[in-house]
């Protein structure tokens, strides 16, 4: 009886031995890496481009094309709550004032625009006056009715306006704050008087 050895034929053990010490000695299939500084890979671990490897040709395996895509990071819209555009049109403003041995005092107000600074008006002889009357520089912010910051203060300096402008701030909270200031003003003149209240001019520090 002829063997098939005779024919050069190998057995089916025969060829699942050989393949075995095959693969002890190194795998002729390799798997494309992406990541691969190989100069023949077109391969680029930084680019968006798809990246897909040769076929193996021993196991007849396909590496599946990889879309590698660069991690982006959402733009965010620029925000400054503590712009004059955005103090101004904000309903309540938090105005700290000095005492003379340096303790701040943080104080709700009404707030209108006024040009290139912020309008406030309060009563003449309040503490924040007498205090602004002897130092001028202020921090201020958005803050809530009750007084509680929303937003960054930053500094400022305030004046004592005169009665012509202290008028139109009148005027800019009449329209700014509808039925509630005016009632508030109007009560404000009938306890006080005209000359019971006064104006502040807030100018940002640039």
């Amino acid at each position: 009886m002829l063997s098939l050895c005779n024919f050069g034929i190998r057995s089916h053990a025969e060829l699942t031995r050989t393949h075995a010490r095959t693969k002890e000695v190194g795998a002729p299939f390799t798997c494309a890496d992406p990541e691969s500084d190989d100069p023949e890979s077109d391969a680029d671990p930084e680019s968006d481009a798809d990246s897909e490897s040769d076929a193996h040709s021993g196991a007849g395996r396909v590496v599946a094309r990889v879309r590698r895509c660069p991690t982006r990071l959402p733009t965010l819209p620029a925000m400054d709550d503590t712009s004059l555009e955005q103090l101004g049109a904000g309903k309540y403003l938090l105005v700290t004032t000095y005492r003379k041995n340096g303790t701040g005092v943080p104080t709700p107000v009404w707030v209108v625009r006024d040009g290139d600074a912020l309008g406030v008006w309060t009563v003449a002889d309040s503490w924040k006056v007498k205090r602004i009357r002897a130092r001028g520089d202020v921090l201020v912010g958005p803050c809530d009715l009750r007084g509680r910051s929303t937003g960054e203060q930053v500094p400022a300096t305030a004046e004592i306006c005169d009665e012509a402008t202290v008028a139109r701030y009148r005027r800019l909270i009449a329209r700014k704050y509808g039925i509630t200031g005016r009632l508030t003003l109007l009560g404000s003149r009938l306890r006080r008087g005209v000359n019971g209240t006064v104006g502040i001019r807030i100018t940002l520090v640039p």
